[in-house]
Protein backbone atom coordinates (compact mmCIF):
# COMPACT_ATOMS: atom_id res chain seq x y z
CA UNK A 1 0.00 0.00 0.00
CA UNK A 2 1.57 3.03 -1.17
CA UNK A 3 0.70 6.45 1.29
CA UNK A 4 1.15 9.74 -0.65
CA UNK A 5 2.99 12.46 1.64
CA UNK A 6 3.85 16.04 0.05
CA UNK A 7 6.48 14.91 -2.62
CA UNK A 8 7.37 11.51 -0.92
CA UNK A 9 5.71 8.19 -0.97
CA UNK A 10 5.95 5.66 1.71
CA UNK A 11 6.16 2.03 0.16
CA UNK A 12 5.12 -0.80 2.62
CA UNK A 13 7.66 -3.90 1.91
CA UNK A 14 8.76 -6.93 2.63
CA UNK A 15 11.95 -7.40 4.21
CA UNK A 16 14.12 -11.18 3.48
CA UNK A 17 13.29 -12.33 6.74
CA UNK A 18 9.65 -11.70 6.61
CA UNK A 19 9.56 -7.96 8.60
CA UNK A 20 7.41 -5.47 7.17
CA UNK A 21 9.95 -2.42 6.65
CA UNK A 22 9.01 0.82 5.06
CA UNK A 23 10.89 2.60 2.23
CA UNK A 24 10.08 6.34 1.30
CA UNK A 25 11.29 7.36 -2.13
CA UNK A 26 10.73 10.70 -3.67
CA UNK A 27 8.08 11.03 -6.46
CA UNK A 28 8.43 12.75 -9.58
CA UNK A 29 6.82 16.54 -9.84
CA UNK A 30 5.51 15.73 -12.66
CA UNK A 31 3.03 12.92 -10.94
CA UNK A 32 2.10 15.10 -7.86
CA UNK A 33 1.79 19.02 -9.30
CA UNK A 34 1.69 21.32 -6.88
CA UNK A 35 0.99 24.40 -9.25
CA UNK A 36 -2.04 25.71 -8.09
CA UNK A 37 -0.86 25.23 -4.35
CA UNK A 38 0.15 29.32 -3.66
CA UNK A 39 -3.35 30.23 -5.27
CA UNK A 40 -5.19 28.42 -2.36
CA UNK A 41 -3.18 30.64 -0.08
CA UNK A 42 -4.21 34.06 -1.36
CA UNK A 43 -6.42 35.24 -4.39
CA UNK A 44 -4.15 36.33 -7.40
CA UNK A 45 -6.21 39.39 -8.38
CA UNK A 46 -3.03 40.75 -9.79
CA UNK A 47 -3.02 37.97 -13.00
CA UNK A 48 0.90 36.77 -11.52
CA UNK A 49 -0.14 33.07 -12.40
CA UNK A 50 -1.51 34.19 -16.00
CA UNK A 51 1.40 36.31 -16.66
CA UNK A 52 3.84 33.45 -15.45
CA UNK A 53 2.12 30.56 -17.57
CA UNK A 54 2.41 33.17 -20.81
CA UNK A 55 6.24 33.73 -19.85
CA UNK A 56 6.55 29.96 -19.33
CA UNK A 57 5.30 28.56 -22.44
CA UNK A 58 6.71 31.44 -24.38
CA UNK A 59 10.39 29.72 -23.19
CA UNK A 60 9.37 26.88 -25.37
CA UNK A 61 10.67 23.80 -23.28
CA UNK A 62 8.95 20.19 -22.07
CA UNK A 63 9.21 21.30 -18.60
CA UNK A 64 6.91 24.23 -17.97
CA UNK A 65 4.61 22.55 -15.55
CA UNK A 66 7.97 21.33 -13.37
CA UNK A 67 9.07 25.26 -13.16
CA UNK A 68 6.13 26.95 -12.40
CA UNK A 69 5.48 24.03 -9.37
CA UNK A 70 9.49 25.36 -8.63
CA UNK A 71 8.88 28.68 -8.90
CA UNK A 72 5.44 29.17 -6.65
CA UNK A 73 6.60 26.24 -4.50
CA UNK A 74 9.69 27.97 -3.95
CA UNK A 75 9.80 31.42 -4.04
CA UNK A 76 13.45 31.95 -2.57
CA UNK A 77 15.82 29.44 -4.10
CA UNK A 78 19.31 28.82 -5.61
CA UNK A 79 19.93 26.50 -8.59
CA UNK A 80 20.58 23.37 -6.56
CA UNK A 81 17.16 23.13 -4.71
CA UNK A 82 14.87 23.94 -7.99
CA UNK A 83 17.18 21.59 -9.29
CA UNK A 84 16.44 19.07 -7.04
CA UNK A 85 12.79 19.85 -6.47
CA UNK A 86 12.02 19.87 -10.14
CA UNK A 87 14.08 16.87 -11.03
CA UNK A 88 15.06 18.83 -14.48
CA UNK A 89 18.53 18.43 -15.37
CA UNK A 90 21.51 20.57 -14.02
CA UNK A 91 22.11 21.94 -17.51
CA UNK A 92 18.33 22.85 -18.20
CA UNK A 93 17.68 24.28 -15.10
CA UNK A 94 20.84 26.29 -14.77
CA UNK A 95 19.72 27.56 -18.88
CA UNK A 96 16.15 28.25 -17.59
CA UNK A 97 17.02 29.95 -14.66
CA UNK A 98 19.03 32.47 -16.52
CA UNK A 99 16.95 32.89 -19.22
CA UNK A 100 13.83 33.72 -16.15
CA UNK A 101 16.45 36.06 -14.45
CA UNK A 102 17.28 38.04 -18.57
CA UNK A 103 13.10 38.18 -18.52
CA UNK A 104 13.28 39.95 -15.14
CA UNK A 105 10.65 36.98 -13.84
CA UNK A 106 13.26 36.01 -10.94
CA UNK A 107 15.27 38.46 -9.27
CA UNK A 108 18.63 37.99 -7.86
CA UNK A 109 18.93 38.74 -3.49
CA UNK A 110 22.17 37.10 -3.79
CA UNK A 111 24.84 37.07 -6.07
CA UNK A 112 26.96 33.97 -6.66
CA UNK A 113 30.45 33.81 -4.79
CA UNK A 114 32.55 31.37 -5.16
CA UNK A 115 31.06 27.53 -4.57
CA UNK A 116 28.03 29.07 -3.39
CA UNK A 117 25.40 29.34 -5.76
CA UNK A 118 23.11 32.67 -6.44
CA UNK A 119 19.86 32.89 -4.26
CA UNK A 120 17.23 34.34 -6.73
CA UNK A 121 13.48 34.96 -6.00
CA UNK A 122 9.78 35.22 -7.65
CA UNK A 123 9.95 38.73 -6.67
CA UNK A 124 6.23 39.44 -7.56
CA UNK A 125 5.18 36.22 -5.95
CA UNK A 126 6.52 37.23 -2.44
CA UNK A 127 5.01 40.74 -2.80
CA UNK A 128 1.72 39.17 -3.24
CA UNK A 129 1.62 37.48 -0.83
CA UNK A 130 2.94 40.05 1.84
CA UNK A 131 0.77 42.85 0.95
CA UNK A 132 3.70 45.21 -0.22
CA UNK A 133 6.85 45.38 -1.69
CA UNK A 134 9.03 43.52 0.38
CA UNK A 135 12.33 42.51 -2.90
Amino acid sequence: MAVVAGPFRAHDQRSRAGRSTTRVTKTRTSSFPLASLPFLLFPDDSGLSERMKRDINGMNTGFAVRILDGLFVLGVFGSSPFTEYTDIPQESALQILRELRQRSVLKTIQEKSGRQTAVVALAELIDTVEGYEVI
